[in-house]
């Protein structure tokens, strides 16, 4: 009795399954049909052939829609049957999982236990196949299901408006016909009422991306004329520093000679002066008398080691470079060097700023200062007057390790807006 209803529920799961199988195949083939729209001028002689391409339209939709339930109300049956099939098989092996401990081959192998066993074990196997082909079928019913329902969505929203293109048509007397339901078949009438609340939930979604692509085309073109303003900066500030750059390597270039030069001179003076010395007994006076004037010189020269260079609304009193051991002073890169500026000032001064640049070759160069605030570094403070006969600007200048090491002018600027309170020019050697 056991293995007559055991065969009998295989023969019918395997009926269901084939049947389950085919079923799905015509179920997947309904959404490679899609709509055909056919072009309708929207002036007419009459309205008639509007009239029949929209209810062409109506009855295709209907008829899917028909299909498509009929279709999935059958496979759901049959996946249904085929699930209470399993558990029917299922119920016929429910103590398989111990049953092999007992199975003996050792002995004997075509024994009845062992026999009885390897049945069970079969069964088993029998029952776990039916149940994946089940599980895969049911998985494939969905996925199948949704891609057709998402197609369906997709066909409504894209085809909204030539169905709205096509509800009025204007004959060639210039009436207005507009389409009633009367028109169309009696039959899925209100699968047609249903069609137009999908059209109408369609064109709005369809004007809200459009609102949404026209908003984000704005965006885009104001992320682009931004763009374009960030290269035309960066375009000036790379011509700016090729600039610079090619004024830095005139002046590498230039350098040497200028130096060469000046040993020479040098030379030329102490041969002079050699010579004169052995031909004249009186060249040693002359020579400790030139030697006392070039000495003067120089003490005038180290106690004036710069020069004013514009001051417009105050007097320039005395600079002072600390440390400065010799002339030219050297600043040394990574360091702090600490510039004294002592003036004096000929009008009201409530407030300015620190300007410094270096001089190379006729080049400004900006140095780069952390804090230009002229009422910070002044003693007494803003605002200056010209009743105070002497004002003390103390800075600590910080060199960058990025200047390179040459020699070159600085020009020290103490401005009120737009004039110079103070100008002061001194040379150095970046080390």
């Amino acid at each position: 009795m056991i293995p007559s209803s055991w065969d009998e529920l295989r023969i019918q799961a395997r009926i269901l399954e084939s049947e389950i199988d085919s079923k799905l195949a015509a179920f997947g083939k309904i959404g490679t049909r899609p709509v055909e729209h056919k072009y309708t001028p929207l002036f007419t002689s009459s309205a008639t052939t509007c009239r029949s391409d929209v209810t062409q339209a109506a009855s295709a939709n209907v008829d899917f829609d028909s299909n498509f339930s009929v279709m999935c109300n059958e496979i759901e049956e049959h996946l249904q049957r085929l699930t209470q099939i399993n558990e029917r098989m299922a119920t016929f092996v429910p103590e398989t999982e111990a049953t092999p401990t007992s199975f003996d081959n050792t002995r004997n192998p075509l024994t009845p236990t062992n026999m009885m066993v390897a049945g069970k074990l079969s069964q088993l196997h029998t029952a776990k196949r039916h149940r994946e082909i089940l599980r895969d079928y049911a998985q494939e019913f969905r996925q199948t299901k949704a891609k057709l329902i998402a197609a369906r969505e997709r066909e409504n929203l894209l085809g909204s408006v030539y169905r709205n293109t096509n509800s009025t048509t204007v004959n060639l007397d210039g009436d207005f016909t507009s389409k009633s339901q009367s028109d169309v078949d009696s039959s899925g009438s209100n699968q047609r009422s249903g069609l137009q609340s999908n059209i109408s939930s369609s064109t709005r979604l369809l004007l809200d991306e459009q609102e949404k692509y026209h908003r984000s085309n704005r965006l885009l073109d104001e992320h682009l004329a931004a763009a374009s303003t960030i290269r035309a900066a960066l375009r000036a500030q790379r011509y700016a520093l090729r600039t610079a750059s090619t004024g830095l390597s005139n002046l590498s270039s230039r350098f040497p000679q200028v130096k060469k030069l000046i040993n020479r001179i040098d030379w030329r003076h102490k041969q002079d002066s050699i010579v004169l010395g052995l031909n004249h007994t009186e060249g040693c006076w002359s020579m400790i008398a030139l030697w006392t004037v070039l000495l003067s010189l120089f003490c005038y020269v180290s106690s004036e080691p710069y020069k004013d260079c514009g001051s417009k609304i105050g007097s320039l009193i005395s600079l002072t470079i600390t440390p400065c051991d010799k002339l030219p002073c050297a600043l040394y890169r990574g360091q702090n060097s600490t510039i004294t500026i002592e003036f004096s000032t000929k009008q009201t001064v409530k407030s300015g700023h620190i300007s410094v640049h270096g001089k190379v070759h006729g080049v400004r160069v900006p140095f780069v200062l952390d804090k230009s605030d002229l009422c910070e570094f002044v003693s007494p403070t803003c605002p200056l007057i010209p009743s105070i006969q002497k004002y003390t600007h103390t800075y600590s200048l910080y060199v960058s390790k990025l200047y390179p090491s040459i020699p070159l002018t600085v020009q020290w600027e103490l401005q009120d807006g737009s004039d110079d309170v103070i100008c002061v020019e001194f040379p150095v050697q970046l080390i």
